[in-house]
């Protein structure tokens, strides 16, 4: 049973921004119209404490930036 919760705390989780409802995305390139969007995949219990303590802590997996088509 402490094994299933420690997997379970330790399953990624994509969060956009490196905190759940945080903007971050920049202005659009006015070449391309594209604008960048910041995202980090890190542990449930990370973005679970994050979220309580509306913080962002620099613990993750991987981190990286999609380019979007501006609507």
């Amino acid at each position: 049973m402490l094994a299933g919760c420690c997997g379970t705390a330790l399953l990624p989780v994509r969060t956009t921004c490196g905190q759940v409802n945080y903007a971050c995305a920049t202005a659009p390139d006015p070449v391309t119209g594209r604008y960048r969007l910041y995202y980090e995949w890190e542990p449930l219990a990370v973005t679970i404490v994050e979220t309580l303590a509306s913080d962002n802590f620099r613990i993750f997996y991987t981190s990286g930036y999609d380019e979007l088509l501006a609507p």
